[in-house]
């Protein structure tokens, strides 16, 4: 499933004790697909920053998330880089 997700949810649902955790681990355990712009990334970035002084490389992050994905897809699909 692909959603786009909201500045506002994503700060709700990293929270462990958050009912809404369950969005965070299935995008975690790559059950859902975060679908995003360059406008977005950098407002995660800076609300992530404000409300859970976290800073994060995106690059670096999207770049593992590629290469687990790489790895999850079964021997000769087509796959677009």
């Amino acid at each position: 499933m692909k959603i786009v997700l909201d500045t506002n949810c994503l700060v709700v649902c990293l929270p462990v004790t958050s009912p809404y955790y369950c969005l965070w681990e299935a995008f975690r355990d790559m059950r859902i697909t975060l679908c995003y712009t360059t406008d977005i990334i950098n407002e995660y970035s800076e609300i992530l920053e404000r409300f859970y002084n976290l800073r994060f490389n995106f690059v670096e992050i999207a770049g593992s998330v590629w290469r687990k994905l790489k790895r999850s897809v079964p021997s000769g699909a087509l796959f677009l880089s």
